[in-house]
């Protein structure tokens, strides 16, 4: 039977399109998972009250070989500095975040910058919301200045201070919705096209 071009190039057709369906596909399953890691990480906290931090692992390799080289953390301490971070630089707006290390033998305090915000350790036998309080006092009366807490205590000491107060679940929201606007403004960008993002940002 004589070769025949025809049919070997109508099996490759078929063959990228069976591929690029199966690519199609992952690509959907992916955020269809990424869409519930919240609950995921939720799920998990419930579950192990000490859990400091959910990571998930990708790994895309082929083999024997079950974790890959590619971490995100869901959430934990990094998460929550990383979101904080973008919050800060969307809204212009200076950040200060305090984590309690009050029961860490040997603690004697950290402050430091990390892309663009402040963090501060406090401490051993220090509080976070000792070093809150101490901050409002040194602050005084200050329109500018929010303290996100969900302990009555501490919003009770903003309120006398002169400073703003907002819960935490009130603050996440407002964070949620600023990585709404963030995801917005980036589709955006792509959509536009240009091959940088200064370009792309005069197009939008």
């Amino acid at each position: 039977m004589p070769y025949d071009g025809k049919i070997l190039s109508r099996a490759m057709a078929r063959f990228d399109e069976d591929k690029q369906h199966r690519a199609r596909q992952f690509r959907e399953r992916q955020q269809q998972l990424f869409a519930r890691e919240p609950e995921l990480a939720a799920y998990v906290c419930a579950a192990v009250p000490h859990t400091v931090g959910v990571l998930v692992n990708s790994n895309t390799k082929r083999g024997n070989v079950i974790l890959g080289e590619k971490y995100r953390t869901l959430w934990g301490q990094d998460f929550l500095m990383d979101t904080l971070c973008g919050w800060a630089a969307f809204t212009h707006t200076q950040a200060v975040l305090v984590f309690d290390g009050y029961k860490v033998p040997g603690n004697t305090g950290e402050k430091l910058d990390y892309r663009g915000i402040h963090v501060v350790y406090t401490k051993e036998r220090e509080t976070g919301d000792m070093y809150i309080e101490r901050f409002l006092q040194q602050v005084g009366k200050n329109d500018h200045v929010r303290v996100v807490t969900s302990d009555g205590l501490i919003q009770l000491s903003a309120v006398r201070t002169g400073v703003m107060r907002m819960s935490s679940a009130e603050f996440g929201r407002q964070v949620a919705e600023a990585s709404d606007q963030i995801q917005a403004f980036i589709a955006r960008m792509h959509q536009s096209g240009g091959s940088t993002i200064g370009q792309r940002m005069k197009k939008s």
